[in-house]
């Protein structure tokens, strides 16, 4: 068996909803995955919680921030000894909550910077590979904020619509490709960006259902996609 052969590059890996993604593909697959953070800290310690469910050859981790100039490059160069990148999930994102009226030019370019901006640059440098090889699976994990209105975080509504599109128009493309394109749109789901605020666990979604279903989108036969996926808490959005 030659892990080098496919690799699952996740973005935002090392905690929250992509920690779970890497989790569960160490769980159910033999691929080599690949994940970058923002922090070191937290990608190192993640990779300590990584070492106790597979061998450290089955993942690497790297922390670089997708939004710096040449850090997408960088990450495309730390995956090539490793093989070709056949999973691509951008889960990489931020949220902020503001309103329409306090809304400044430079929190919203911050936020479409990463929302946005990095995972299109990150996906447009690996597309002619997955191409070449005639195989490939982009998943983004967008939100039930790139549809419906919500109150109070507009530039993240704004980025959210934005990457949705850009997803949507992406999948049009590849049609006539081997590549598959997934869209997955949580609702509010517990993560860090809860910390301090009162809330059930058990009342919004876990981490850990929306990572269950990136992994079984991919393990569908070649003729078939989940264009879309719309996962919300039973009770309904807050």
């Amino acid at each position: 068996m030659n892990l080098k052969k496919n690799i699952v590059l996740v973005t935002g890996g090392s905690s929250g909803i992509g920690k779970a993604i890497v989790t569960e593909f160490l769980k159910q697959t033999t691929h080599k995955i690949i994940f970058c953070g923002k922090n070191e800290d937290t990608v190192n310690e993640a990779i300590t919680e990584f070492s106790t469910i597979k061998a450290d050859e089955y993942f690497q981790g790297i922390a670089l921030d997708l939004t710096q100039e040449n850090n997408v490059q960088k990450l495309i160069d730390f995956c090539l000894p490793f093989g070709h990148i056949h999973i691509l999930v951008n889960n990489a994102g931020i949220f902020t909550s503001n309103t329409i009226q306090a809304l400044s030019k430079s929190n919203l370019q911050n936020m479409l910077n990463l929302n946005v901006l990095g995972c299109i640059e990150l996906t447009n440098a690996i597309l002619p590979d997955m191409i070449l090889n005639k195989s490939g699976h982009i998943i983004n994990i967008c939100s039930v904020a790139s549809k419906d209105i919500l109150s109070n975080c507009s530039a993240y509504q704004i980025s959210k619509f934005a990457q949705y599109g850009w997803a949507k128009c992406l999948r049009e493309e590849l049609k006539s490709t081997p590549i598959k394109v997934t869209n997955i749109l949580p609702g509010a789901t517990f993560t860090k960006a809860w910390t301090g605020i009162d809330i059930n666990p058990e009342r919004i979604l876990s981490p850990e259902d929306i990572a269950k279903l990136v992994v079984v989108c991919t393990q569908l036969s070649k003729q078939a996609v989940v264009e879309e996926i719309i996962l919300r808490p039973q009770q309904g959005d807050l």
